[in-house]
């Protein structure tokens, strides 16, 4: 966010002591994002489902206070969220070209780039499109895989340039997985 707005987070460098008040965009960026998440997916599901259904998860979505606290809070979990609904909006739609299905697999990638247990939400999908009629899916599911592993390799790379080791998930994040996994 910093690098890409050109801002800089320090007040003094040396002591660590971080700006107030230069993070106001951001958290415009991350409202905005979610609300354009929500109007995607009413959009891609209004011809496909019930309109008193869809009109209340809208709307559900929109006001619910327990979702709506972490749109104006510095926590992942906002992008995170609204990510899932694109996808959401992308998979029930049920209209499935291979441009979409690439941008699905990106999509995917995006979400476990965020949090690490996005990375198990490939998974569902991929079920999903197993299971739904209609649905070519040893020929279409290349195009989501496709998409998937291009953004996941490109941050993979990225890592091995400047480390030497091809990674993308941090080393810590591994542990604590193990760590949950075990306990």
């Amino acid at each position: 966010y910093y690098l890409l707005f050109d801002y800089n987070l320090y007040e003094d460098p040396e002591k660590k002591e971080i700006k107030i008040g230069i993070h106001k965009s951001f958290l415009y960026f991350q409202i905005i994002f979610y609300y354009l998440s929500i109007i995607f997916l009413y959009f891609q599901l209004k011809n496909k489902f019930n309109y008193k259904g869809l009109n209340f998860t809208i709307l559900f979505l929109c006001f619910e206070p327990t979702l709506f606290q972490y749109q104006g809070a510095f926590w992942s979990e906002s992008i995170f969220f609204s990510i899932q609904i694109l996808i959401m909006g992308f998979v029930l739609n049920n209209n499935f070209s291979n441009s979409k299905l690439f941008i699905i697999g990106i999509l995917l990638a995006l979400l476990a780039l965020q949090r690490t247990n996005g990375f198990y939400y490939i998974l569902p999908v991929i079920i999903y499109f197993y299971y739904l009629n209609k649905f070519n899916f040893f020929k279409k599911i290349i195009f989501l895989l496709l998409g998937f592993f291009l953004l996941i390799n490109i941050v993979g790379y990225h890592n091995y340039k400047k480390t030497g080791n091809f990674f993308i998930i941090p080393k810590e994040t591994k542990s604590v997985l193990h760590a949950y996994v075990a306990t």
